[in-house]
């Protein structure tokens, strides 16, 4: 009885939708890591926001049974002249079975970045959760991982209205006080959720963000867009963009930050 308890809570406790397949999101943002000049949009963005190598330590949240991006952005680290050389890479998700997987995955990889970004280099995995409202309570926060990434990662995480808030809480409290840290995010309109999510990000009072929120078109470069949108072309454009194309999402903390914490 025990053991089936077990599982279903792995299948349907903290949202299970990363052990269903990988979602379109999540293979744009590791793709935009390994290809970046074919996502002109986010190398701007970066350009003027980041100096090559600022962006140290890295948490992706939500990344499914895969880590793709976090995956995506530790190889990038190997390429000429690369915009992200981190030393610390964390794949989080709050679904046991994607944990479990995200662990192997990590396991295998590591020693193969470790050749290409050096012995510090560090790729881990953990369980993570935000608070989603009468379900899920955000995960104990480990206090080495309080205010301590330059970079937290998702994708499209926002369809779940309830978690919203747990999540913006979750991202503000691992991001770490630098003065460029910021979350990156692709992800879908899914009807209202994103608005939604954007709309509480731009309201909250004990913290103002600045930011960004870029469509398909200005961020893809036009030949790539054309190619996914062929690719698409049994679905009409409004349901491209509110479910397959995901929007890039840009979070900057732009006040209420302790002076002494700021460098």
């Amino acid at each position: 009885m025990e053991a089936t308890k077990h599982r279903l809570y792995t299948l349907s406790g903290f949202d299970n939708t990363g052990n269903v397949h990988v979602w379109s999101s999540e293979l744009l943002l590791a793709h935009a890591f390994l290809c970046i000049p074919a996502y002109p949009g986010l190398l701007r963005l970066f350009s003027s926001r980041f100096l090559p190598g600022h962006l140290q330590r890295v948490c992706e949240l939500g990344a499914g049974m895969t880590g793709a991006a976090g995956l995506a952005l530790c190889a990038c680290g190997s390429l000429p002249e690369p915009m992200f050389k981190p030393f610390y890479v964390l794949l989080t998700d709050g679904n046991e079975r994607c944990v479990e997987s995200l662990k192997a995955n990590a396991e295998r990889q590591e020693t193969r970045f470790k050749s290409q970004l050096g012995d510090a280099f560090r790729l881990e995995a953990r369980h993570l959760s935000w608070a989603i409202e009468n379900e899920v309570e955000t995960s104990e926060l480990d206090p080495s991982l309080l205010h301590s990434f330059d970079l937290v990662l998702a994708a499209d995480c926002f369809f779940n209205l309830t978690g919203h808030r747990g999540l913006l809480q979750l991202i503000d409290a691992l991001l770490s006080y630098r003065r460029c840290s910021a979350f990156l995010a692709i992800a879908p309109w899914r009807g209202s959720t994103l608005r939604q999510f954007l709309h509480l990000v731009t309201t909250e009072h004990y913290r103002r963000w600045k930011v960004t929120c870029l469509d398909s078109e200005s961020y893809l470069h036009p030949r790539l867009l054309r190619i996914l949108v062929d690719n698409l072309s049994n679905l009409p454009r409004g349901a491209i963009d509110d479910k397959v194309l995901g929007q890039l999402i840009l979070l900057e903390r732009i006040d209420s930050i302790p002076a002494e914490k700021i460098y």
